[in-house]
């Protein structure tokens, strides 16, 4: 079906026009499309009104999240260059624009990252233990007094954990994204496709240096942060 030259196009991602059809889920609201210029096209779904999905917070949350799982689906049957979720362009004709005034550099990309996927290594602090009465030569500190050095003793060697295994991700995967949120920390990592078995493995030796932190490996994931 056409769609009016006027009408905002909600992108999901770029990716190289492929030659066999691809099985395309639901999106947010509808049918999903693929607009193709020359060699490239881009994940749409032509008939989503953005501005009104933004305008309430159950369904914009919902978006996001129908956002990643289409996101998902498709990848597990081509490589593509995922969009920052709520990317609208404001036409068809500019969409495609687009497309053809960047499609070198689209597809380089895509062909540096078309045997790769995502994976975070998620590392979220266990609680400390009660710390144990201290005694000095000169006798017993006090509860309070044992409690605090106890503490900050904790404190600090999961701090040298968490800086030796981060240290130790990126030695081996130097393309590395860090983000800190509150006192979870999570290293983005990009492997090849015929080498995650090594980052499983990886992840289990790390596991067991952690006294004071709980590793987590995430799913395989579109390139979100090496694009």
């Amino acid at each position: 079906m056409d769609v009016e030259s006027g009408q905002s196009m909600y992108t999901y991602a770029f990716l190289q026009a492929p030659e066999l059809t691809l099985q395309l889920p639901n999106g947010i609201e509808g049918r999903l499309e693929l607009v193709r210029q020359a060699g490239m096209a881009a994940l749409t779904e032509p008939d989503l009104e953005f501005g009104q999905v933004r305008q309430n917070d159950a369904r914009l949350l919902q978006a996001a999240v129908v956002h990643d799982r289409v996101m998902c689906a498709v990848f597990a049957q081509v490589p593509l260059l995922p969009l920052q979720f709520g990317t609208v362009f404001q036409s068809r004709q500019k969409l495609l624009g687009h497309l053809q005034q960047h499609q070198q550099r689209y597809l380089d990309k895509l062909e540096r990252l078309a045997n790769c996927v995502e994976y975070c290594c998620k590392l979220t602090p266990r609680q400390l233990q009660p710390a144990e009465r201290i005694e000095e030569n000169n006798g017993d500190r006090s509860d309070a007094e044992s409690a605090a050095v106890g503490s900050e003793a904790q404190f600090c060697q999961r701090e040298v954990e968490k800086q030796s295994i981060l240290a130790q991700i990126a030695r081996n995967y130097p393309r590395l994204v860090a983000q800190r949120q509150g006192k979870i920390e999570r290293a983005y990592v990009l492997v090849q496709r015929g080498q995650v078995w090594e980052l499983e493995e990886q992840v289990i030796r790390w596991r067991s240096q952690l006294r004071n932190w709980q590793l987590e490996l995430g799913e395989p994931l579109p390139p979100y942060h090496f694009v």
